[in-house]
């Protein structure tokens, strides 16, 4: 998982990328995992360039995250959005605030409408989207 076969035949070669890398990192394994899985299973002491490699990735995995929102609701009163958040009828959109004039929703934008319609919001719907 931490490296990429490159060739087979009287001794396999692994190859290091950034890509293999973060592959380990995205299944759990730490940078001090990786180190010492390396250092267990190596004959000779790891490459710098190899620790180096990890070290950088390591450095920048995990700063993002990635969510899923199908729709946002936006308005310009921040107020109105924290009573939403806080109507207990609101927890089956799962909203999130983004900012303070942003919720974002894990409804589709369809079921958005109609659940604020049925707190008793009166947002008009999108507009279809063009396509090219």
């Amino acid at each position: 998982m931490l490296a990429d076969v490159e060739s087979k035949g009287g001794a396999t070669v692994y190859r290091f990328t950034p890509g293999s890398v973060r592959r380990a990192l995205d299944s759990g394994r730490s940078a001090s995992d990786l180190h010492d899985f390396l250092t267990a299973h190596s004959r000779t002491p790891v490459p710098q360039p190899l620790a180096y490699l990890i070290d950088d990735v390591a450095r920048k995995h995990g700063h993002l995250r990635i969510g899923a929102a199908s729709a946002y609701v936006r308005c310009d009163d921040d107020t109105v959005l924290g009573e939403i958040l806080a109507d207990r009828r609101s927890a089956a959109l799962g909203l999130r605030r983004l900012a303070p004039t942003v919720l974002a929703a894990q409804a589709d934008p369809a079921s958005l409408l109609d659940g604020l319609r049925a707190m008793g919001y009166a947002p008009p719907p999108s507009p279809p989207r063009a396509t090219s």
